[in-house]
């Protein structure tokens, strides 16, 4: 897959309608790949953090024995960090608070599955 259709299909979820109001998809290691609407946040950064927060989100799940942690989820007053296993990658949407959580989370869910494939 190349950056074209992996930029495209982060686009397609951010004009979707599901409250996604940006997202980017990072490397298990914490290397950006492609973001979509994330101009005044630090790529490297937020890459970094989201390749964490999962690499922490799994040792913690094995450590109540439970097995491939598919996502994080950050709940704040404003909104909402979903962070979604993508094969070899990380998907993490940012997703409105005025929103019910089922359709951005569902559309996340959709787009790593997607994006999973074309890895």
């Amino acid at each position: 897959m190349n950056y074209q259709e992996i930029q495209s299909i982060l686009h397609d979820l951010v004009e979707s309608g599901a409250g996604v109001k940006s997202a980017a998809l990072v490397s298990r290691d914490g290397l950006p790949m492609a973001c979509e609407r994330m101009n005044d946040l630090d790529r490297d950064r937020i890459a970094a953090m989201v390749a964490g927060l999962m690499t922490m989100g799994s040792r913690s799940a094995l450590e109540f024995s439970l097995k491939n942690l598919k996502q994080v989820i950050l709940s704040c007053d404003d909104g909402y960090a979903i962070i979604q296993a993508a094969k070899d990658a990380v998907l993490c949407a940012i997703a409105d608070a005025s929103m019910p959580l089922g359709m951005p989370l569902s559309r996340a869910s959709e787009v790593s599955k997607k994006l999973a494939e074309k890895l």
